[in-house]
């Protein structure tokens, strides 16, 4: 009796072990086909929608490109109409804040400053008496390369953001038969020393319409083959040389290896347009170019110390006889050598001006009163300098 009970309790052990077992393979063969049936279904999601990914991608490249080409065409900026972050000057602005040029609007990269003659550049040698010291010409206003909010990163970042949806153009992909579900977005530029990276966070749900699949991205990525770390800061470099220095030279500045540096002249009323180009940085298939605005500049005239041997009335001035005729070369001659630094590189032209006499008269003229008072000006023909020199009559 014993004996039978036992035999069917290990019959019934048995089932019971063949039945979880016949349960669980059943399960885990109805997951494995669960499972293989979705990753069937997400690649061949991702399959159909590796034309549009790859349209994606490409439209952060060239809104990247775009955004590129216009801070090199004008100076550093985008403007609002652009998708950039700037408002749009007016026409009426020219020379203020833009020199119109090639059809764009190129923003100044070395702006005036305020100028109160003579004084200009500084009292200081060798434009005027007292212990040398650095004068200013003006104001570099390149943007920065990152940082700030009107960064070149920034505006960057910017105009990928504002602009990408016009490029992806999801009404031609509805005709496709795909919708999308739009997140936040988020662009980085990353500018470096031999390439510019782009990274678009974008959370974006694609979908087909008539099979329901969807496939969620969110980060796209560009490269683009631009030096902007280097070009920036060699143009900064020689922007501040150029205003810190009224005799630098900008055409004979140095510049790092495959990049070129010209001077377009004169190109609004006197202002000039700074051109540096990177054959070795290519966008949308051409070398870089970076213009920058000059505003043109007073030229500064060197100080002109009167011959101590005729200084002698009056410290400072020059003293003659009655009735010299008063000419430039003899001015030049008791003067010393009469010359000017123009920052811009123009010519410079000079004025000999009476300045106590009717009409502002031109020199010569004869010193037939006790006091004659000359300005010598440096002019590029547009804006000067200038020092009096007081003439006194002997007695």
């Amino acid at each position: 009796m014993e004996r039978s009970q036992i035999s069917i309790a290990i019959i019934l052990g048995v089932a019971v072990v063949l039945i979880i077992s016949i349960t669980l393979f059943i399960s885990k063969t109805a997951e494995v086909k669960r499972t293989m049936q979705e990753t069937a279904k997400s690649e061949t999601t991702a399959s159909e929608v590796k034309p549009i990914i790859r349209h994606l991608t490409s439209c952060l490249e060239s809104t990247s490109e775009t955004a590129l080409t216009l801070l090199g065409k004008q100076g550093g900026y985008i403007s609002q109409s652009q998708g950039g972050a700037f408002p749009d000057y007016t026409s009426q602005q020219a020379g203020v804040f833009f020199v119109p040029f090639l059809g764009q609007k190129v923003n100044y990269g070395i702006s005036q400053q305020a100028v109160v003659l003579p004084d200009y550049p500084s009292l200081f040698f060798p434009y005027g008496p007292g212990p040398e010291a650095r004068a200013s010409s003006g104001i570099a206003t390149l943007p920065p390369l990152n940082g700030s909010s009107f960064s070149f990163s920034y505006q960057l970042e910017h105009f990928v953001e504002e602009t990408i949806d016009s490029c992806i153009d999801y009404a031609f992909f509805s005709q496709q038969g795909y919708s999308f579900q739009q997140g936040e977005k988020s662009a980085h530029a990353y500018l470096g020393q031999e390439e510019a990276d782009i990274t678009l966070y974008y959370a974006l749900t694609i979908i087909n319409n008539i099979t329901r699949e969807q496939l969620s991205v969110d980060t796209f990525s560009a490269t683009l083959d631009a030096r902007l770390l280097g070009m920036h800061g060699a143009l900064a470099s020689i922007l501040n040389n150029d205003v810190n220095d009224l005799t630098f030279n900008l055409s004979a500045a140095t510049v790092p290896d495959g990049m070129s540096l010209s001077v377009l002249p004169d190109a609004y009323n006197m202002d000039d347009i700074i051109l540096l180009k990177d054959s070795r940085s290519t966008i949308s298939g051409k070398p870089y170019e970076i213009y920058i605005a000059r505003h043109n500049r007073n030229p500064a005239l060197r100080h002109l110390a009167p011959n101590p041997a005729f200084s002698y009335l009056i410290p400072g001035a020059l003293n003659f006889s009655p009735n010299t005729n008063i000419t430039p070369a003899l001015l030049s001659l008791y003067l010393g050598n009469i010359s000017a630094d123009d920052p811009d590189e123009d010519g410079v032209l000079y004025r000999f001006v009476v300045e106590n006499r009717a009409g502002n008269p031109s020199l010569p003229q004869l010193l037939n009163t006790p006091e004659m008072k000359v300005n010598v000006i440096a002019s590029d023909g547009r804006l000067e300098d200038y020092q009096a020199i007081t003439i006194v009559r002997n007695p």
